[in-house]
């Protein structure tokens, strides 16, 4: 057991490491000697409320993962706090983003869709943008391409896409080409890489 724990606690420094991840060693300390994964995904739900996101990409993959290791777990959980995001943060910037947009305020739903799991949050994108969906705003019509092309989107553009009704978000007509559907999607999509900000 003990052999076992301090592998595991060479692992996750290795892995912090190669990530560039900051370890707060009296966390880690505490947290790798740990053997009750229960426990951990508990800390690491709490933890996720406050803090949904990271600026460290690895840490933030890490953090969106639904299946996490009990190692990443750790990872996570021992990291200093200045590497992440505050969900009050990401709340502000996604309400400058829907202002940007002109889209209606809905910051009850913001607030609960920004801690879920980035991977829960595209299985709900995949079945809100079903077919070639579009909602008559340039900038989601945009970004609901972006994910239909790339399975996968920044977090804040993925919640204000969810945030509009899915009956406002209408197919084209049944009769319309399908390949010509997906032509036109690719041809806005290689046009506005040419000139959106990157989010």
């Amino acid at each position: 057991m003990y052999n076992s724990k301090k592998r595991r606690k060479a692992n996750i420094a290795r892995k912090a490491k190669n990530q560039g991840i900051q370890l707060d060693n009296d966390k880690f300390l505490i947290y790798s000697l740990s053997s009750s994964r229960v426990k951990l995904k508990s800390e690491l739900d709490y933890l996720r409320r406050l803090y949904p996101d990271a600026h460290n990409a690895g840490l933030s993959d890490v953090m969106s993962n639904l299946r996490v290791r009990e190692e990443d777990m750790i990872l996570v959980l021992s990291a200093t706090r200045d590497q992440f995001i505050t969900l009050e943060a990401l709340l502000k910037k996604t309400i400058k983003l829907g202002n940007k947009h002109n889209l209606d305020l809905n910051i009850p739903f913001y607030e609960a869709c920004l801690v879920k799991y980035r991977l829960e949050i595209f299985e709900m994108l995949n079945n809100h943008l079903e077919g070639f969906s579009r909602c008559n705003n340039d900038a989601l019509d945009r970004w609901a391409d972006r994910f239909r092309i790339e399975k996968r989107l920044p977090i804040i553009p993925s919640v204000l896409c969810l945030s509009i009704p899915k009956n406002q978000w209408i197919a084209p007509p049944k009769n319309m080409n399908t390949a010509q559907a997906c032509y036109d999607t690719l041809k806005k999509r290689l046009f506005t890489l040419l000139l959106e900000d990157h989010l």
